[in-house]
């Protein structure tokens, strides 16, 4: 049969699946660094294995592109491909389970971030299950690059990553498609499938949220109707996929891209796919090439360093959170090579993450001070200025003049020396977002970004603040509802969440003060709260001093704000007072609030779900574990539930800085 979904020239018949022979590594000591079109590859193994792996990389990636001709498939960072000669050497680089120790079973992995990409394995006991995962992330990773996650909804974005970690390919030439994933159907030959109404329904967050039975039911039948839609009615359907691709592309929603590609109801393709998941034969492609898939020629290989190469392994580790172990493979590389500018640079980086800002400001200047200094080395040192006026938990209330001088300077080379790396353009528009100032360059500059990474969740926050700058107040609620709907990270949703709430401040303000001032004059509202320029006060019977108009504009602004800060929910309840200190344990965080002559405690299990909101300029904000630099005057949100063993009043929910002048609320 001939499947429409697949260019000619290609030959498409029916195949017997057949598992992938495994081909052993001999160890060797040596380091080589190969790079092949779309790869770049390190590794102790054999430079013929590297070689192996960066061809079957390339094949997968191939078939997917003719398969899949609509995605995006330049990348806006490298892939680095770490290749192990076996499994003691791959152990300590294994990701780790909650104990710390490495995930045995993890053949190989796909380690995705915002400055590099990285795929780690081993050659030896190489197998299909070796890449298995690989080609599962990697997939995610296309579709995401293409369209955003945000807006490729799950049942779709599981389902093809599903259908194609079963990929395989014999002979260069032949490529197998569609191979059954027997657990997962099993586990829908004896579970009721999920109605398509609520399948379809099903986004990143409530996802993430569900259980591992019920999780395990989506994956399945996601990957069961991926199967479906490509193989079903003879393959007649997966020409609809490209379809169903491209609508989202155009920005359609998943429902209406779904009802245009493939021209039924949720409830005619449950039925198809009731009937597709009960039968008991299933149907496969092996696509056979014209012409081998062989790479070899197009692999320019050379001998590495051990010093280059803990370089990339000290990048590779900090990524994971692994700051100590990371730091020891660093100076292994600097103790070899003082200069190395990834050594360099990424122990900058570690430094950061101590809050070690001088010695990381240290590393980063002298990677920058090298002929070759790329566009990550200028885009970190930027990053680690603008982590230094940030306290402990990342809050910021302003960059100095020459900070953020300092700042674009340098994110001004990275995009000189990389235009295609989002992430510069990212830091920008937040230094013009808590500065409040170059806002409509801001815009264009995270516009950018998203162009380059759609649907990044991160720069649509950006985003919807700068719009709330602008007052355009429809526009960034549009935004941050999008990301706060779809976002499956808790901290993503917590950040959205607090955008909402900020801009619907701003907008409520902004609208009080339109009345205060009779539509004549408004408000200036900057990052950190509050500032008013002017009030024009219409038909008073006395004599409007100087005065008098600063004592009715300041009793307006608090009358005003008090409208706008948050109001309590069912079963919450507000105090006004010093926040004075925080004690830090083990398991819990208290905040010591003095109102009046008493001292309320109050806990937390993190700082991550605490809500701050600040209506004033507070040089140096410090909130952190310890005692407060500088008693803050807040108004704190909080749910009572008394703890007499602690001594605790309840479990915070919000602090709302305001100033010291406002003495009560409403």
């Amino acid at each position: 049969m001939t499947d429409k979904s697949v260019p000619q020239p290609l030959l498409i018949v029916i195949f017997v699946f057949v598992a992938a022979f495994a081909i052993p590594a001999v160890a060797q000591d040596k380091w080589t660094s190969a790079r092949s079109t779309n790869f770049h590859l390190i590794g102790d193994a054999k430079e013929a294995e590297i070689r192996r792996v960066a061809t079957r990389l390339e094949q997968f990636r191939e078939v997917f592109v003719q398969l899949f001709p609509s995605l995006r498939y330049s990348s806006p960072v490298p892939t680095t491909v770490i290749v192990f000669r076996n499994e003691k050497a791959f152990r300590p680089y294994k990701p780790q389970s909650a104990d710390g120790k490495a995930a045995k079973w993890v053949a190989g992995y796909f380690s995705p971030r915002e400055d590099a990409n990285y795929i780690v394995l081993s050659t030896e006991g190489e197998s299909r299950q070796t890449y298995q995962t690989i080609y599962h992330e990697y997939v995610h990773y296309l579709v995401n690059n293409s369209f955003g996650r945000s807006r490729v909804p799950p049942w779709f974005n599981e389902g093809l990553a599903e259908y194609y970690d079963q990929f395989s390919i014999e002979g260069d030439i032949r490529v197998n498609l569609g191979d059954l994933n027997n657990n997962h159907l099993y586990t829908l030959q004896n579970t009721k499938l999920i109605p398509l109404q609520q399948f379809f329904s099903i986004d990143y967050f409530t996802l993430h949220q569900q259980g591992s039975h019920s999780a395990n039911i989506f994956y399945a039948q996601s990957w069961a109707l991926m199967h479906y839609l490509i193989h079903g009615k003879g393959g007649n359907r997966a020409n609809e996929i490209n379809a169903y691709l491209n609508a989202i592309g155009k920005g359609e929603t998943p429902e209406a891209a779904f009802r245009a590609a493939f021209k039924t109801s949720f409830e005619e393709m449950e039925k198809e796919l009731r009937r597709y998941v009960g039968q008991s034969t299933y149907k496969g492609f092996q696509i056979t090439f014209k012409n081998k898939l062989v790479f070899d020629d197009e692999i320019k290989t050379e001998p590495m360093s051990l010093a280059a190469a803990n370089a990339y392994l000290g990048d590779l580790l900090l990524g994971s959170g692994r700051i100590e172990e990371a730091e020891a493979r660093l100076a292994e590389s600097l103790a070899a090579e003082t200069d190395n500018i990834l050594a360099n640079s990424t122990m900058g980086m570690a430094k950061m993450r101590q809050r070690k800002f001088a010695d990381a400001k240290g590393f980063l200047e002298k990677a920058r001070r090298a002929e070759t200094a790329g566009h990550l080395v200028h885009y970190r040192y930027a990053y680690v200025l603008s982590r230094e006026a940030m306290d402990g938990n990342g809050w910021v209330a302003n960059y100095s003049d020459e900070a953020a001088r300092t700042i674009r300077e340098s994110l001004r080379k990275a995009i000189a020396a990389n235009p295609n790396f989002p992430e510069s353009y990212s830091l920008l528009a937040f230094i013009a977002l808590v500065r409040n100032d170059e806002i409509d360059d801001a815009i264009g500059q995270i516009r950018t970004a998203l162009r380059l990474s759609p649907g990044n969740e991160n720069y649509m926050l950006h985003l919807a603040g700068l719009h709330g700058r602008k007052r355009d107040f429809d526009e960034a609620k549009r935004l941050a509802e999008g990301v706060y709907k779809t976002a499956q990270d808790p901290n993503v949703r917590t950040r959205a969440r607090s955008v909402l709430q900020n801009v619907s401040d701003l907008q409520r303000y902004s609208e009080r003060e339109k009345k205060i001032a009779g539509g004549q004059a408004e408000p200036d509202i900057g990052e950190s709260g509050l500032r008013r320029q002017s009030v024009v006060v219409v038909g008073a019977d006395e004599e409007l001093t100087e005065e008098k108009l600063k004592e009715l504009a300041a009793a307006a602004e608090l009358e005003s704000l008090n409208r706008i800060l948050r109001k309590p929910q069912a079963g919450e309840k507000r105090i006004l007072g010093h926040l004075n200190g925080i004690e830090c344990s083990r398991d819990s965080i208290t905040f010591l609030i003095e109102e009046g002559s008493a001292t309320v405690r109050l806990t937390s299990k993190d700082f991550q779900g605490l809500e701050l909101t600040s209506y004033v300029d507070v040089p140096d904000l410090q909130i952190g574990c310890g005692s407060i630099k500088q008693p803050i005057w807040a108004v704190i949100t909080y749910v009572p539930e008394q703890d007499q063993k602690k001594k605790t009043a309840g479990r915070i929910i919000a602090i709302d800085i305001v100033p010291e002048r406002l003495k009560s609320i409403e």
